[in-house]
């Protein structure tokens, strides 16, 4: 909150005073961020599973599914095949975050392999279509100190070996680049570090790699750690005893992304 600035709770209602004297409500944009957020915990295994990016007003179970409100409506969860990661009729990004951990050994990744299968469901959700090609739309390959930036995902050509030339494709705030399907296996490796100073030129730096919310998970790349146009020689492979790799799909639709096993290529890299 800046400096000078109070707000008080009145005592009445969702009433609130700035500095003692004006009247505020809660929730006017004006005053207040709205950084609600959805955490599911499973009980069975007794341990929260994910976060949600849709915010109901009241959530109670039925037999086979759950419902929310949300304002005047009331939402049924998990009833259809033909809709995922859609709610109270807005599209929200599938993600998949893991984590490549070497213990105490650093290494340099050489690709990431991962196992992924997606399916559209008939209307009575039993039998499906395995859609060939269908993978994420983005990437983001970091670590402690590196980032790939954000990486647009495409099918490399599998009849014009020319046209694989065009990738990696470098753009102004994203890089376009291929993947490839093998023996059920999605490849990626054209990735690098485009960290624009960790600190190697001017040790006043001190630029975070991502930028979050104020509701703690909601994140995006700090463009002012970024600089896509790096010289070829300065390509640096990414080089730690640990990677992050963040997987996005920003609209999925009527498909359910199934994703089972990460199979990255790592080399000891001992200096």
């Amino acid at each position: 909150m800046p400096a000078g600035i109070t707000i008080t709770y009145s005592g009445v209602g969702n009433i609130f005073n700035l500095n003692g004297r004006t009247k505020i409500f809660l929730g006017d944009p004006r005053y207040f961020n709205d950084v609600s957020w959805t955490a599911s915990y499973d009980p069975k295994a007794q341990i929260w599973i994910s976060f949600h990016d849709w915010h109901p007003n009241l959530s109670f179970p039925s037999k086979l599914n759950f419902i929310t409100t949300d304002g005047n409506r009331l939402w049924r969860h998990n009833d259809t095949s033909q809709s995922y990661c859609n709610f109270y009729n807005a599209d929200y990004p599938f993600q998949v975050e893991y984590v490549l951990d070497s213990g105490q050994q650093v290494d340099t990744l050489r690709n990431i392999e991962y196992l992924l299968e997606s399916y559209i469901y008939d209307i009575d959700g039993i039998d499906r279509f395995h859609v060939l090609d269908y993978n994420f739309d983005e990437l983001v390959v970091y670590n402690s100190e590196q980032v790939s930036g954000l990486l647009n995902l495409n099918l490399a050509p599998k009849n014009d070996p020319f046209a694989r030339l065009n990738y990696p494709k470098v753009n102004i705030t994203d890089i376009d680049i291929i993947f490839e399907k093998v023996e059920q296996k999605f490849r990626v490796n054209q990735f690098w570090d485009i960290t624009a100073d960790r600190g190697e030129f001017d040790p006043n730096v001190q630029r975070p790699i991502w930028l979050t919310a104020w509701d703690g998970y909601k994140k995006e790349l700090n463009p002012a750690n970024l600089n896509y146009n790096k010289s070829v020689f300065e390509r640096k492979k990414f080089r730690h005893y640990y990677t992050n790799v963040l997987f996005t799909k920003r609209v999925s639709g009527n498909t359910k992304m199934l994703m089972k096993i990460a199979n990255n290529k790592d080399l000891n890299s001992p200096r």
